[in-house]
């Protein structure tokens, strides 16, 4: 007679028995969800930031993020900077996204030019772009004045300064010009090409010159604007290509320096008088040294700097 296998029943069993133990519903380990997936880039608070000449201050920070397609920001998300324009500098080339998912960025206006873009990316995922102005005045080419490059559109000028108080055209009909007029607030006004002859600025609508008014604080790098006497405007940029009277309210003596593109009404009352005391109350900036000035149709193409401004851009007030 055989002797019964033991070891062979109790292996049976403890196979019937795990058999068992895995019938009875025990769930296989989830698997972690996908990590999520970035789709763009973002400028936190806009496209468009003021900022102070010489500094880091910009009205709003200048916060980046990367973003789901839900629009949730993204942590430990590498963001990179490059400087498209301007001379300042960056405070870095690239950040990592914090837990909130922004990055920080300043950029300091330490040189010269007033303006600066940047361009931040999130590599294989999109790219974007930022403008930087600084509150300055820059004289010809390249130049600029209230934020607002020469020869930038009526669109640039409200995005850095808003709505105007008004847009008044030129009463003359021989004169192809509005003004995106922002004096009562800003103590400044855009001259604006009205080329489509429609009596109003589009926003494409180029801007021609800048007129800074009594009340404007910007200066240049130099300390020069509204409120500069003649003796000082001198200092910085030497004898005026010409000087003339201009009998049109309140009577002024026009200061011409061709070469800078600038224009200064100075205070007087008598013809032919030069007080060089006297302060500037009107200043007329553009960069048309290079660019030729667009021609009113009643002159001819080889009308002189002064002459143009003479005849065309004195500021008309109703």
């Amino acid at each position: 007679m055989t002797a019964p296998n033991f070891t062979y029943r109790a292996v049976l069993l403890a196979a019937m028995t795990i058999s068992f133990i895995a019938g009875c519903g025990v769930d296989k380990p989830t698997d972690p969800p996908p990590p999520p997936v970035s789709d763009n880039v973002f400028s936190v608070n806009g496209n468009f930031f003021k900022a102070v000449m010489g500094d880091t201050i910009t009205d709003r920070s200048l916060n980046f993020a990367v973003r789901d397609k839900d629009s949730k920001n993204l942590p430990e998300q590498w963001l990179y900077f490059d400087l498209l324009s301007g001379d300042g500098t960056l405070s870095a080339d690239s950040i990592k996204t914090d837990a909130n998912g922004i990055a920080h960025l300043t950029y300091a206006f330490d040189s010269l030019l007033g303006h600066a873009e940047i361009q931040f990316l999130a590599r294989d995922i999109d790219t974007s772009q930022i403008q930087i102005r600084a509150n300055t005045l820059v004289p010809g080419i390249g130049g600029q004045a209230q934020y607002i490059l020469f020869e930038e559109t009526y669109l640039d000028c409200k995005n850095y300064n808003g709505q105007p108080n008004s847009v008044d055209d030129d009463p003359r009909p021989e004169y192809i010009i509005v003004y995106a007029n922002y004096e009562s607030s800003l103590h400044v006004v855009f001259v604006i090409d009205d080329r489509d002859l429609s009596n109003t600025a589009e926003d494409s609508s180029q801007v021609l010159t800048i007129i800074l008014t009594s009340g404007y604080t910007g200066k240049t790098k130099d300390s020069i604007g509204i409120g500069s006497t003649l003796n000082e405007i001198k200092a910085v940029y030497g004898p005026p290509d010409s000087i003339f009277f201009d009998a049109a309210q309140p009577p002024a003596l026009g200061v011409v320096y061709g070469s800078e593109g600038l224009l200064f009404f100075i205070d007087t009352v008598t013809p032919g008088t030069v007080d060089t005391n006297t302060a500037a109350f009107e200043i007329h900036m553009d960069d048309f040294i290079t660019n030729p000035a667009p021609t009113p149709k009643n002159l001819n193409q080889s009308a002189s700097f002064e002459n143009y401004r003479r005849l065309d851009y004195r500021r008309y007030r109703k």
